[in-house]
This record gives structure tokens, sequence and C-alpha cells, in this order.
């Protein structure tokens, strides 16, 4: 029987701040309403600027809670920003707190290593790190292992193309490619409309039930 804390866990999985990768990101800028079995549980929203220093700055901030019959049975909240240069990640500082643990990663190039610290996951990793750039289509599937900033774990994954699918997204019909991430304990759908452009995710948890992120305004993201 899968109990509710396994539940909860996988949602907190696919909770993953991601960094996007254009040639001229500044002021882009995605807020996700988050459903879990069409209820709605929170926000996501990630936000995008270029440094003067050249480095690509993404911040992203969540914030949810599941509540059971009159009181809060999951409240997750987390907090990241991530610094990119040439498409690959430079540092990294993320708190994550599910309920009453609090997870902190930390990263940086150090020398010829991508140097990580967090609880159980420190590690020198070496070539150019990545973590879930949801939004930049051709980092997720050109890449093989990915940064998780919730835990500091670097992951194997694998991409495969779904083919062309029309979506919803806020009340508009979208012509889209449909991609489908997966790893140990993941398994994400990825919806890009024209040009790459990132519409909709859904992760598929554990007995029967699914988190998906519907984008409140696509005019904000393209």
């Amino acid at each position: 029987m899968i109990t509710k804390n396994k539940v909860l866990l996988s949602i907190a999985m696919v909770l993953l701040v991601s960094s996007k990768i254009y040639a001229d990101p500044s002021g882009a800028k995605w807020v996700f309403d988050v459903l879990l079995n069409g209820k709605n549980i929170g926000e996501h929203e990630f936000s995008l600027s270029t440094r003067d220093d050249g480095h690509l700055q993404v911040q992203s901030n969540a914030n949810m809670s599941v509540k059971l019959l009159f009181f809060e049975a999951f409240k997750y909240e987390h907090e990241a920003r991530e610094l990119w240069r040439d498409g690959c990640l430079q540092s990294i500082e993320a708190v994550t707190s599910q309920n009453d643990n609090v997870i902190m990663v930390n990263g940086a190039v150090s020398n010829q290593y991508f140097a990580v610290e967090a609880k159980k996951n420190n590690a020198l990793l070496e070539g150019c790190i990545r973590s879930f750039a949801y939004w930049d289509l051709q980092t997720i599937i050109h890449s093989k292992r990915l940064l998780n900033p919730q835990t500091g774990e670097y992951m194997d994954v694998e991409v495969i193309p779904a083919g062309p699918e029309t979506i919803q997204v806020a009340n508009l019909s979208w012509q889209s490619e449909k991609f489908t991430l997966i790893g140990e304990k993941l398994h994400i759908d990825l919806w890009y409309g024209p040009d790459g452009k990132w519409l909709k995710l859904r992760s598929k948890l554990e007995n029967d039930r699914e988190l998906i992120y519907h984008l409140q305004d696509p005019v904000i993201s393209i």
C-alpha cells in the first residue's frame, strides 16, 4: 500500500528549480499555478535577468500547501538562485523547506570542478553542470545528467520525444511538441510551443496522482 508520505515526497521531487539559457533572456518570467489532481495547491514563479558581469541569473520561488480535512498535511517552500554562463551552471544557492525539514544546497565552480555542498550529497563534479532547465529545450534534450537543487544529487536522466500535441494553456490552443523526462523516481511530461517555448509540465506521481503546472499567462514567457 502506498502511504501518504510517499505521495507527498513524490510531489516534492518534481518541484525543482530550473534555468533558461536563451541569448537574451532578460526580463523573462513564468508564473505557474500548481495543481494536484486538479486542485490548486500553490504557485511556482521563475524569473530571469542578465547581470552586469554577463551572468544569467535565475530566481525561483515556490509555495505550496496540501490540506487534508481541516489540517495542513504538507507544506513546501523553495527558494533558489542560480548563475549561468555559456550554458553551464556557475553557482547555486537553494533552500527547501518540507514541513519541518529544511535542506540547503550550495554549489559553485572551483578550479576545474563544480563543488556541491548538501546534507547528503557533497561532491566535486566535472564538466559542464546543468540543473533541470525545463524551459531550455536544447539543454533538456542534450543532457544525460542534471543537478537536483533540492537535494544536491546529480541525477541520471533520459528524454524521450513524444510527438506533436494540441494543448490548452490559459484558455488558448497551442500546437506543441511533447517530451518525457524520466529518471529514478521521476516521470515528467513537458510541452513546448513555437520556438521551443516552455508551456506546461505534468509529473506522474505514485497512487495514480499527477502534478500539473498551468501557466497563468503565456504572454509573459514568449
